[in-house]
């Protein structure tokens, strides 16, 4: 009887600990095939804002709304507008991916952009970390943002002019 009961509790041990393992692989899959939305990257919107000596450089995201979620920058130094760039971040077939447009003063285009704004595929999103990467451009080939609390740190990266080149953005958020 002993040995009967000792069996039972084993088989039932081993059947709880199976299913248990079972259960926390399905949610482990589960969570490995979730696609990325533009609802992950609500932490991006608001103001944000980044000064160095005479340069002040803004940066706002709306919230996203439909299948895009739209971006501004504007850099002035000396409080004279150096740039201004439009970005969105779009929903798409593929995934996440975010277009950047740039302009000068007159809304005119530059030459280097005059075939169409750039393009980065999303690369990786973990909590509040994202990347986004151009498989075969050189530079920027990576386009980063993190938030930290009331900070924002982007970052550009990439090879410029052949050699490894990097670009860290501080921005705090305006209230």
């Amino acid at each position: 009887m002993r040995v009967g009961a000792s069996v039972l509790v084993v088989v039932c041990v081993s059947v709880c600990v199976c299913v248990g393992v079972g259960l926390a692989d399905e949610a482990a899959k589960k969570e490995a095939k979730k696609v990325p939305t533009l609802k992950d990257l609500t932490w991006l919107t608001g103001t944000w804002r980044e000064t160095s000596g005479s340069m002040v450089l803004t940066e706002v995201w709306n919230a996203p709304q439909g299948d895009a979620m739209v971006g501004m920058d504007h850099m002035t130094v000396g409080g004279k507008t150096r740039m201004f760039e439009l970005l969105a971040i779009e929903q798409t077939e593929q995934g996440l991916v975010l277009n950047l447009r740039h302009f000068g003063k007159g809304l005119r285009i530059p030459d280097a952009e005059k075939d169409g704004p750039m393009s980065w595929p999303l690369k990786s999103l973990e909590g509040s970390k994202v990347v986004f990467e151009h498989p075969t451009r050189a530079w920027p080939k990576r386009m980063e943002y993190e938030r930290q609390g009331d900070v924002l740190l982007g970052r550009l990266s990439g090879v410029e002019n052949g050699k490894p080149n990097a670009i860290p953005f501080r921005f705090e958020r305006q209230k």
